[in-house]
């Protein structure tokens, strides 16, 4: 299946969640950052997940970006390992310029999320905090 093709399958399967707006604010409000315990030092890599947690409708995608401090940290991989997405119609991303993350994914079938991993970030500590 060519890019354009998945990506148009992605579109037509997510169309219906735009004109549901109780689940687009579930989504929002179900979003976290799994922190790493104790003081990070300047060079250390820490690695933290991105997770959807209690959300009271299933969803079916996610299109989420992250913003961070540049001067503070950076990315330095984005992984989908273990990931409760199966479709990505664009591998997950960071612009450093701008300081974000973008991430856009997908499950056929729908979620209830307790406490489901969207991808793993690991970030290089540029000071210590």
């Amino acid at each position: 299946m060519d890019r354009l093709t998945r990506r148009l399958a992605f579109g037509l399967m997510t169309a219906g969640l735009l004109f549901i707006a109780p689940a687009a604010q579930a989504a929002s409000q179900g979003v976290t950052l799994a922190n790493p315990v104790g003081q990070v030092r300047a060079g250390d890599l820490v690695s933290v997940d991105v997770r959807l947690t209690n959300l009271d409708q299933a969803i079916n995608a996610v299109d989420l970006t992250i913003q961070y401090p540049t001067d503070r940290l950076e990315i330095v991989n984005i992984s989908r390992a273990q990931s409760a997405l199966t479709l990505w119609p664009e591998a997950p991303g960071t612009d450093p310029a701008t300081g974000t993350v973008h991430l856009v994914g997908g499950l056929p079938n729908g979620l209830y999320a307790q406490d489901a991993r969207i991808v793993t970030l690991t970030i290089f500590a540029l000071v210590s905090g």
